[in-house]
């Protein structure tokens, strides 16, 4: 075979075998629930208290998240190859594709609260915030022994960028603070939709970067 055909052979390999593992690598690293998520803070208008008008200040947390172990690596695509004199050290990038065929859930708590004139009012934030579609892309480099049956020696991602479909939050309710719900739905839309995005890219590149060294060398014999 070539250089590029025993590659690509070694590529689809390893993909079933990344699969087979990922779950229970996520659910090893703490990952599925995931128990600290993401917090945030905001100020959401003004509230009649009777006698003066008050900041109304929401702090919540979004902790509890699971589905992440519905996590796969869809695809493991040869991108470039560098020179293959040495075949004992072979070199290139790939991209890589990933999805959640689950669901992303987790509970919001918090409380918001708001006081002027010696007098204060607070409510207690309870709900749940779920994504849905979350997919995302990537690139990797890779070395490669290909003097024998041909094996995987390392492989390393690179920025993996996670989007998603679908958010949506549910609270149960905020009593006198009720006039606030949509900005507060809307913040914890927008603080769980930037976590994906962001944080939890970095989140799952880590776990299967942690998987690739423990499968390394990957060998097609």
């Amino acid at each position: 075979m070539s250089v590029t055909d025993t590659l690509n052979s070694l590529l689809q390999k390893l993909l079933p075998a990344i699969n087979l593992a990922l779950p229970t690598i996520i659910k090893t690293e703490g990952l599925d629930p995931l128990a600290t998520v993401v917090s945030g803070s905001d100020t959401l208008g003004k509230i009649n208290l009777g006698i003066c008008k008050a900041s109304a200040k929401a702090s919540y947390s979004i902790t509890n998240m699971t589905g992440l172990s519905g996590m796969v690596v869809n695809s493991l695509t040869l991108l470039t190859v560098a020179s293959s004199d040495n075949l004992s050290n072979v070199t290139g990038t790939l991209s890589y594709a990933v999805s959640d065929g689950t669901t992303l859930s987790a509970k919001v708590s918090g409380k918001i609260k708001a006081g002027c004139g010696g007098i204060s009012d607070s409510e207690s934030i309870s709900g749940t915030v779920s994504a849905k579609g979350v997919t995302g892309t990537g690139t990797a480099t890779f070395a490669a022994d290909l003097t024998g049956t041909g094996c995987l020696t390392k492989v390393v991602l690179d920025d993996l960028s996670l989007n998603y479909s679908d958010v949506d939050v549910h609270i149960d309710g905020l009593g006198v603070f009720n006039e606030f719900l949509a900005p507060l739905v809307d913040a914890i839309d927008d603080l769980f939709g930037k976590y994906i995005k962001n944080s939890l890219s970095g989140v799952v590149e880590k776990a299967l970067d942690d998987l690739l060294d423990d499968e390394m060398p990957f060998c097609l014999s």
